[in-house]
């Protein structure tokens, strides 16, 4: 899963005009902008859920409990999904959507080593929750639609 989607997602990041440097170094690497770091940034994000061994009830989130400028960030983020589909899909450019979800995965990555969050007060703990699972379901469902798969752990 993790080789062949390495490859896929290392063409889909470059724009189509552009040429294109392979090195299996800068592909493999969990750090930078590859599959990898998105795939392990899902399967973080899941493993976060699994240990606090229940759904999220987005009937208690409290939005307003997300003050931090981290959290925020990543709230911005997410909502731009909508645009990075529609302008992949306007432009017949894959890179634009594969860049969004490298940026999403970069907001989500700062956001987990940022702000605890299942040892947060409870009201900011729902919230942080509903954001880690706002976050790995737009992983999950970019990745699908540019033909990658996301492991549930790694």
């Amino acid at each position: 899963m993790v080789g062949v989607g390495t490859v896929i997602f290392h063409d889909l990041y470059n724009q189509r005009i552009k040429n294109i440097d392979f090195f299996w170094k800068e592909v493999l690497n969990f750090d930078g902008r590859t599959e990898p770091y998105v795939q392990y940034t899902y399967a973080r994000a899941k493993s976060v859920l699994r240990k606090y061994g229940e759904p999220v009830d987005f009937t208690r989130t409290d939005w307003n409990a997300l003050t931090d400028s981290v959290a925020y960030n990543l709230v911005k983020i997410l909502g731009g999904y909508e645009d990075a589909v529609k302008n992949a899909a306007a432009k017949y450019e894959p890179s634009v959507l594969a860049r969004y979800v490298m940026s999403l995965a970069a907001a989500f990555n700062k956001f987990y080593h940022d702000c605890a969050i299942l040892k947060a007060e409870e009201t900011v703990k729902q919230a942080r929750l509903a954001l880690t699972e706002l976050t790995q379901r737009v992983l999950r469902d970019g990745c699908g639609l540019l033909g990658l798969e996301c492991p549930e752990e790694m």
